[in-house]
């Protein structure tokens, strides 16, 4: 998948069919009912840029009531 070339428009339709298949409990993407691929917080990272580790993420909002 990270080899695919970067189409905007290709990508968000993909991300939203891959998004639409995730088990999220199990931490796959189901293909079919006996086929599925296992991902990792890293692989969320890799794909999407979603941010995955120990630092924890707040709003502004959050931050200002400190």
């Amino acid at each position: 998948m990270l080899r695919l070339p970067a189409i905007p428009r290709l990508n968000l339709k993909f991300s939203t069919w891959i998004m639409s298949m995730v088990d999220g409990p199990n931490r796959c993407i189901k293909l079919s009912h006996d086929r599925s691929i296992k991902f990792w917080p890293e692989d969320i990272h890799k794909v999407f840029g979603i941010p995955c580790g120990t630092i924890g993420i707040h709003s502004p909002e959050y931050q200002q009531a400190e």
